[in-house]
């Protein structure tokens, strides 16, 4: 499912692909309940830059919007790291189905800066068991390299807010 969901990804104009990355990110975090994650930071992470500066950024910042292309760099940079994720992937298909049938009514072409902060630490720190429909899905945190890979971009654009 990765490659070929990733190509549709790829597809998204920017401003489809940020709304796309709001739109999953609200359905995912609102399906959640406290029980279903486990958000420990493996000692390896704790001393991670990118990790750090995203977890200590300034309550000002955080209410913050990214520009559109920032946006769309950050949102379309997490959907395809999603895309590669096996456990997540069909969650996200699952979303852009909905998606294309509902995406002229989403507002929302650009992120606030704490929405996609919290998608981030989500996607790279957190652990998660939950029921989603009839599907149980698994998540670990992710590796150093991929958080490098999904963080990075968003420190640098953080750095010039």
């Amino acid at each position: 499912m990765g490659k070929e969901l990733r190509n549709k990804i790829n597809e998204l104009d920017d401003s489809h692909a940020v709304k796309l990355f709001n739109f999953f990110g609200e359905r995912l975090l609102s399906s959640l309940n406290e029980n279903d994650l486990t958000v420990k930071i493996a000692p390896e992470l704790k001393t991670d830059k990118n990790l750090n500066q995203i977890i200590s950024i300034d309550s000002d910042v955080l209410l913050k919007n990214l520009s559109p292309a920032q946006s769309a760099l950050v949102a379309r940079n997490f959907l395809l790291y999603v895309a590669d994720d096996a456990n997540l992937s069909p969650l996200l298909q699952k979303a852009l189905d909905e998606f294309k049938e509902k995406h002229d009514l989403i507002v929302g072409a650009i992120l606030a800066v704490g929405f996609a902060a919290s998608m981030l630490i989500f996607a790279c720190t957190t652990g998660l068991e939950a029921k989603f429909g009839n599907a149980t899905v698994t998540k670990r945190p992710a590796s150093p390299a991929i958080i490098k890979a999904i963080m990075e971009p968003f420190t640098k654009i953080l750095e010039k807010l």
